[in-house]
């Protein structure tokens, strides 16, 4: 059996761990346990592999690092722009790839980014609302008391504090 270019990864290793336990019986013991070895860490491997990602999940990827990137002034047409797409055709594979809209990803990580803030820093909350992407204090607490179930003087005060008993 011959590796093709044309197999999987999965396969390839596959093939490869049949060749070797047949060869296995005609060697030496110190070889045969070697090789055993061996198919043991390629079959490790073939088992972390995952199948190949489709061509949206990796658009969807790409949409995540983007939004990661371009958190603070993102909007989704922006995101479905820069992947040439459809704001609604980005959108609806958005929300089937990664479970929330792209509206709700992109606030999610503007306030898991204010949660990192709020627990480092001592900066006023209203320039950490400006720095994450919110143009009012206000709202920015009310997204943030909706999203965490605090407010964000209270999530630091409690940050704060489990960093003091550590």
């Amino acid at each position: 059996m011959e590796i093709s270019l044309l197999q999987s990864r999965p396969e390839a290793i596959t093939v490869l761990m049949s060749k070797a336990l047949r060869i296995a019986p005609r060697q030496s013991t110190v070889f045969r346990e070697e090789l055993a070895d061996i198919v043991g860490q390629l079959q490790e491997l073939m088992d972390g592999i995952d199948e190949p990602q489709s061509e949206s999940a990796r658009k969807m990827a790409a949409a995540q690092a983007y939004i990661k990137d371009h958190f603070r002034d993102v909007k989704g047409e922006d995101v479905a722009d820069a992947l040439f797409m459809s704001y609604s055709r980005f959108r609806k594979l958005f929300k089937q790839e990664v479970g929330v809209s792209p509206a709700c990803y992109i606030m999610d990580e503007r306030i898991s980014r204010a949660k990192e803030r709020l627990a480092s820093s001592s900066q006023p909350i209203k320039e950490i609302a400006f720095d994450v992407g919110f143009d009012n204090k206000d709202y920015f607490s009310t997204v943030f008391k909706r999203l965490t179930g605090m407010t964000p003087s209270a999530w630091r005060e409690q940050s704060w504090k489990a960093r003091l008993n550590e």
